[in-house]
């Protein structure tokens, strides 16, 4: 995938460069449900979204100082997103079906 977006993005890559900027670096971890990140009080753990015939796909939830936020994506509903997302402050799902925010 991050392969083919590369590719995607070769007419700006090349621009950037000729214009005296490095080229990118890509570094590619692939992840698990979990803890992804943790640093100076800032944890982001991934946790499992259902995104029908895709797979792995994944929110992430981020707590530090006291707040959390929930980023799903445009999952369909899901028990696990529900568990998840329960007490954070803000949950950022605007790509969520209809009548899953309706239903929120």
């Amino acid at each position: 995938m991050i392969t083919h977006i590369v590719q995607a993005y070769q007419f700006d890559i090349k621009a950037r460069v000729a214009n005296g900027r490095t080229a990118p670096v890509i570094n590619v971890k692939e992840i698990a449900s979990g803890v992804v990140f943790e640093q100076d009080g800032v944890v982001v753990r991934a946790f499992d979204v259902d995104h029908g015939d895709i797979a792995p796909a994944f929110g992430y939830r981020v707590d530090t100082a006291g707040y959390s936020v929930v980023l799903s994506g445009d999952t369909r509903f899901s028990e696990n997103l529900i568990r998840v997302a329960a007490g954070t402050d803000v949950q950022d799902g605007r790509s969520l079906r209809r009548h899953f925010r309706q239903r929120t």
